[in-house]
């Protein structure tokens, strides 16, 4: 496989301008987990269930816990789509190193 230069420009420049995104994914990411986790609880301390599996089930069938995991899932998708590509950039960028330190050598040509 050969990767050209333009796709080895291309990669550092999808690395350089994802940075932002990435950064704010990765920190939205944590912050939907704690929000999930509060949710649940809140929907615990407000069932009228009598028992604490009853108060559990009651929670995690209520619509903002619904609604949670649904946003929370959304943004796991975006975070995990801008990662992926992220690291295929990178790749792209250590296959060309390697193939023009191969080229500089010789091995290949």
């Amino acid at each position: 496989m050969a990767i050209t230069n333009g796709q080895m420009e291309a990669a550092l420049n999808y690395l350089a301008e994802s940075e932002q995104e990435w950064s704010e994914l990765r920190a939205s990411k944590d912050l939907e987990s704690k929000r999930l986790e509060i949710t649940l609880a809140s929907g615990i301390i407000d069932s009228n269930s009598s028992t604490q599996a009853g108060k559990k089930v009651d929670a995690l069938d209520s619509k903002d816990y619904k609604e949670t995991v649904e946003q929370y899932q959304q943004l796991l998708e975006a975070f995990y789509l801008v990662d992926a590509k992220r690291k295929r950039a990178e790749i792209t960028i250590d296959t060309w190193r390697t193939l023009e330190a191969s080229r500089r050598r010789g091995t290949i040509t």
